[in-house]
């Protein structure tokens, strides 16, 4: 339940980023608003990254071994991705709102989800995960309506 919890949250501090990042944008533009909330999102990794080194949390995740022998060139995405997302949903917002742009990013991670849980985690497509994508699509329509 506490991860539930934790994607509600986050879910809410999504929301507040991209309203802030859009009065940013107004006042200084797009690109240095995403400078800024890339910036300060890099310092903030670097002193998890720290914390964690210090303590060792004994998990999988939380335990650093940085060798560069393991990168992988598609392990640039997630930057490029969260890149995008700075930038992208506070312009988007801008012109059409907050509620179109949330509910729109929502359905689509849902249908790539279930896409994603079925090739690449091999969990089957059911009924209700179907159902419960239709819908998501279908609030896309709903707040879309004018």
């Amino acid at each position: 339940m506490r991860f539930v919890a934790l994607a509600i949250f986050l879910g809410v501090v999504a929301v507040i980023q991209v309203t802030i990042n859009r009065q940013i944008a107004t006042r200084w533009g797009l690109a240095p608003a995403t400078l800024l909330n890339t910036g300060l999102a890099t310092i903030a990794a670097g002193a998890f990254l720290g914390m964690v080194a210090m303590f060792r949390g004994g998990s999988f995740l939380f335990e650093p071994s940085l060798r560069l022998s393991d990168l992988r060139w598609y392990w640039i995405l997630p930057g490029i991705f969260g890149f995008m997302l700075v930038a992208g949903l506070p312009w988007a917002a801008h012109h059409i709102g907050t509620l179109r742009v949330f509910v729109g990013v929502v359905a689509a991670q849902m249908v790539a989800s279930v896409a994603w849980d079925h090739f690449a985690e091999s969990i089957p497509v059911t009924a209700t995960r179907i159902g419960g994508a239709l819908l998501a699509i279908a609030s896309v329509v709903l707040v879309s309506a004018r």
